[in-house]
């Protein structure tokens, strides 16, 4: 399976979008980081299967790295 890291914010989201310097204020937001905490994909809004196949190959193909 894909093991995952889900973080649950307490600020308001004003102030973490502005501490982060994020641009797009939709929630939720999904992001796939690297190893090296490179951003390797961003979805804006709700997410699908599709999406979340999406995912898994990217993180199967950085895990072959």
């Amino acid at each position: 399976g894909l093991e995952y890291l889900s973080l649950v914010v307490v600020a308001t989201p004003e102030k973490f979008f502005e501490r982060f310097d994020i641009q797009e204020h939709t929630v939720p937001q999904t992001w796939v980081f690297s190893k090296e905490f490179e951003v390797l994909y961003q979805l804006n809004g709700a997410i699908t299967e599709e999406e979340v196949e999406k995912i898994i190959a990217l993180v199967q193909e950085q895990d072959e790295k």
